[in-house]
């Protein structure tokens, strides 16, 4: 039995951006072997982003929420790497990020970690678990 994690966060893109991110999602599916992850796996790893269909407004936000075995964390981090060098910084953004996702387990302790998309790259940050309410 697998151990599980969450995944739910946001990124920021352009129209332009669209595409590209589409076509890198699916794209990365072939990159999922050497991750240890399958093909089958990896394309539900992927029905997890929520894209817009068209614009609505300058910003379009893709969506994620899945709950991805640990092992395979790996590969989602290799996805969202992608999708950094994609999310470069809009003009006047330099000082936030453009896409932020916090992974999460019941089990894992006192820490969640983010993935925070920012100048093109992924960083890593943990910082303490919020007590339960």
């Amino acid at each position: 039995m697998s151990a599980w994690a969450y995944i739910r966060g946001w990124v920021e893109l352009t129209e332009e951006m669209l595409p590209v991110v589409y076509e890198t999602l699916e794209a990365s599916v072939g990159d999922a072997a050497r991750f240890g992850v399958s093909e089958e796996a990896a394309a539900e790893y992927n029905d997890g982003w929520v894209l817009p269909d068209e614009p609505k407004v300058w910003a379009h936000y893709a969506f994620y929420g899945r709950d991805v075995a640990r092992q395979h964390l790996p590969f989602v981090r290799h996805q969202m790497e992608l999708i950094a060098r994609i999310a470069t910084t809009h003009a006047g953004d330099e000082e936030r990020p453009l896409g932020v996702l916090h992974i999460g387990a019941e089990d894992v302790g006192d820490l969640v970690s983010v993935w925070e998309l920012k100048e093109g790259r992924l960083r890593e940050y943990e910082y303490p678990k919020p007590p339960a309410v």
